[in-house]
């Protein structure tokens, strides 16, 4: 099937040029994707309209890009890295980095595409790296990567701290208390007393954690008898007014029978 590719596509061709591709590659990715439309009759028609459109557009891009290629001109962008003695980058400097230095520097984005980086960054010095904003719009940036003066500032406090301590250190040295012994039996006297205090101590921690085992024990004992008691308490109240129910119940049931006997004698007499 012919379309017309809105875009460069490579091994296809060309921005609006017209190609043979296979009706799968076109339909299914191509047209899809907004990379391409069929090349029909009343697509063709619009094919000039398309070109100048785009070449007005093209236009207006690359008096941009021209304008960003004059700022950067005798520029010296300033990356700012942390770095070891030997000038030794702590990492590496990337697109990125000089992406970020013209956004505060100069004031606007470049796209990540459009800079080629040295090689290898990863020293203290000078550099160059290409940007080709447009196949029209190509130029070279100089930049340089400095050394982090926060981290000057921070080692030579560090140094100062240190120079500071060290006469302290002179003035107070520490104070290392030792036992001299003379002969092997004192020596084993030394090692014998050692280990009377570490044992005396391990039985002082045993008591203590027999004493809080006992401790508590006895609390939750007499929380359990108190709630025993209690439970006891409320059986006995609750016994106590059934009881009472059943003694009104049944004086309830005798006094109607007491009432039928004293009417039934009434009757014999009379």
């Amino acid at each position: 099937m012919d379309v017309i590719l809105l875009d460069y596509i490579e091994k296809v061709g060309d921005k609006h040029e017209v190609v043979k591709v296979k009706n799968g590659y076109g339909r299914n990715y191509l047209i899809p994707k907004g990379l391409a439309i069929v090349a029909n009759k009343s697509n063709m028609a619009r094919l000039d309209g398309l070109k100048k459109q785009f070449a007005k557009k093209e236009s207006a891009k690359i008096d941009t890009y021209k304008d960003y290629a004059g700022k950067l001109a005798g520029k010296t962008l300033k990356i700012v890295a942390k770095a070891g003695e030997s000038g030794r980058l702590f990492g590496s400097v990337n697109a990125q980095h000089l992406i970020d230095a013209i956004r505060e520097e100069l004031g606007f984005d470049v796209e990540k595409r459009m800079i080629r980086m040295p090689d290898e960054v990863k020293e203290l010095g000078a550099y160059e790296a290409e940007f080709k904003f447009h196949e029209e719009v190509v130029t070279t940036v100089n930049f340089d990567v400095v050394r982090d003066k926060n981290e000057d500032a921070d080692d030579s406090a560090g140094s100062r701290k240190q120079a500071k301590a060290a006469p302290e250190a002179a003035v107070q040295p520490p104070v290392v208390e030792a036992t001299v012994v003379d002969t092997p039996a004192a020596a084993a006297d030394l090692i014998i007393e050692d280990v009377v205090h570490l044992t005396e101590a391990a039985e002082e921690a045993a008591d203590v954690e027999v004493a809080a085992v006992e401790e508590a024990t006895e609390e939750a004992v007499e929380t359990a008898a108190d709630a025993a008691e209690e439970a006891v308490e409320a059986v006995a109240e609750a016994s106590e007014t059934a009881a009472g129910d059943v003694v009104e119940a049944a004086s309830a049931t005798e006094e109607p029978a007491d009432d039928a006997a004293t009417e039934e004698e009434s009757d014999k007499d009379a």
